[in-house]
């Protein structure tokens, strides 16, 4: 990828080494849903991440989500069965649900649409703050600000060194750019009618990102 390269090792290391934990867990987290299921109210109950950083990294609460609130307070249906837009856009009811559909819709959201959430919110509370201190700008295009992740509304090149308020060094990389015409895997994309790449890479600014994303248009 371009400009990737261009940042520190160390820092690519690292961040490798958190998102290859991240897919490991993940595999475990699949085996531990029914448990996780069982006791969801109790999970629910145990509140924010930031209210439980004593817990052993391996306990179970670290596979759930306590992340979702309505008018600023947690949420149980959103917390398990996930967010009001997502349960729209599956067709989810919780208040006509069988048992049996409201499990498959908690799999759906805890295990392949936001899995390990809580402990994602963990990893990046050390990012949490907006003191930052930039560091180096290796590239930023397209018109958007250095800091800005390039995505659906911002193309371009983005790739920065930069310290967090709590001293840790880290980087933000990312991309939107059109396909390519000649690359195979591209090809392919625009056979399917998607016209652009976006990846994403790095520290947010509460969690650490890693995204892969074909567009069919920009947005402005």
């Amino acid at each position: 990828m371009k400009y990737y390269k261009d940042i520190p090792m160390n820092l690519r290391k690292d961040y490798k080494k958190r998102m290859t934990g991240r897919f490991w867990l993940l595999l475990k987290a699949r085996c531990k849903f029914n448990k996780m299921y069982k006791r969801r109210r109790e999970l629910f109950e145990m509140g924010k991440p930031e209210c439980n950083l004593n817990l052993p990294e391996d306990h179970i609460y670290w596979f759930f989500n306590c992340s979702e609130e309505v008018c600023d307070k947690l949420d149980y249906v959103s917390c398990v069965y996930g967010d009001k837009n997502f349960r729209n856009k599956v067709g989810f009811n919780y208040d006509t649900a069988s048992p049996k559909q409201k499990k498959k819709q908690a799999r759906l959201w805890l295990i392949k649409r936001n899995p390990l959430w809580n402990r994602i919110l963990r990893e990046g509370i050390e990012l949490v703050g907006n003191n930052r201190k930039l560091i180096k700008i290796i590239t930023s295009t397209g018109g958007a600000s250095e800091w800005n992740w390039r995505d659906k509304s911002d193309p371009g090149y983005q790739c920065i060194i930069f310290k967090t308020e709590n001293g840790i060094k880290t980087f933000r990389y990312s991309y939107t750019i059109p396909l390519s015409k000649i690359n195979p895997i591209h090809l392919i994309g625009r056979l399917l009618g998607y016209r652009y790449r976006n990846v994403m890479r790095g520290a947010g600014n509460s969690r650490y990102i890693y995204k892969n994303r074909w567009f069919k248009k920009l947005t402005t």
